[in-house]
């Protein structure tokens, strides 16, 4: 028997090109069918993330539809307007677009999530806004907790009952710029307290119909900032009927003060309205108030009838 390597001299040179150049196919066609498997297991992986992708952003758009809805029901049933949460950069879109990105969103019952986004609307609306009286504003002071996924409850400054329904608002000499947002009317129906003294806020004209609105309150603390009206209290407060302390001390609320707006807040116990532009003759309708036991009015150009 002839060896392997006398059997490729014996059967010449042309027999050795050839088998060399089977190999060469040999080897070729295997690389080509592991590419093509590579490529295949490549491309049906791709495939495979891109249809899940899909699926997640049709979730994801499912879920913005269904929150939205769920707050255009919740606004309409306070008479809000919906529409400025498609205006891009509307403090109502920002806490939108935070509270659609909330991982833990399907976690909180509705009512968490109507709450949550009145909290979010709240501090976009008033946190570095530019006005007539803060052209640099300052960010919030304390935020602890703020746009969190931990519990509104815990949030800085707010106090909630043993139900978990936001009753306190207090945040004071916090930096507070802006105005307050009427989306605060989705917390009407146990928001008692209101306390922001000391901040920056600048309300004016229409912006106090906010408080037709909250007709719950017990307590607006609003002294110390840049609240503003030429017609005196102003006769949204007059909604407030079961309002028993008000503070809008050093303010810039001017004209005369208002007897048929005191008319309507009879359980009035602390009325404080000193340091204003207020002027002309003392209301009679002050002397009638039964429950009221402090009144602030001086620094004021006021006079008694």
């Amino acid at each position: 028997m002839m060896a392997s390597d006398e059997m490729m001299a014996y059967r010449g040179p042309a027999y050795a090109k050839n088998n060399q150049r089977r190999r060469f196919l040999i080897i070729g066609a295997l690389v080509v069918i592991v590419t093509i498997i590579v490529v295949s297991t490549v491309a049906t992986k791709d495939r495979k993330e891109a249809e899940a992708a899909a699926r997640e952003a049709d979730e994801v758009a499912e879920d913005r539809g269904q929150l939205r809805q769920l707050i255009n029901v919740a606004l309409d049933h306070v008479g809000i307007d919906s529409g400025p949460i498609d205006i891009e950069n509307s403090y109502q879109s920002d806490a939108f677009k935070w509270l659609s990105s909330d991982q833990d969103l399907a976690n909180y019952q509705r009512s968490e999530v109507v709450q949550r986004f009145a909290l979010a609307c709240f501090f976009y609306a008033t946190n570095s806004i530019n006005t007539l009286y803060t052209p640099s504003p300052r960010p919030w002071k304390q935020k602890t907790n703020w746009l969190s996924n931990q519990n509104e409850c815990s949030w800085q400054g707010i106090q909630c009952s043993s139900s978990k329904k936001v009753n306190r608002i207090i945040l004071e000499k916090n930096y507070l710029s802006g105005n307050l947002p009427f989306e605060l009317a989705l917390l009407r129906d146990h928001l008692l307290i209101l306390s922001l003294t000391g901040n920056q806020l600048f309300i004016e004209g229409t912006d106090w119909d906010v408080f037709t609105k909250l007709t719950n309150l017990e307590q607006i603390l609003i002294d110390d900032n840049f609240l503003s009206s030429a017609r005196g209290i102003p006769s949204s407060l007059g909604h407030c009927t079961r309002l028993q302390k008000l503070r809008l001390s050093y303010n810039l609320i001017g004209g005369p003060i208002d007897g048929p707006v005191l008319r309507d807040l009879t359980q009035l116990t602390h009325l404080e309205i000193e340091s204003n532009f207020l002027e002309g003759t003392i209301p009679d309708t002050i002397g009638r108030m039964e429950q009221l036991a402090y009144l602030y009015l001086r620094r004021n150009d006021l006079h008694s009838s």
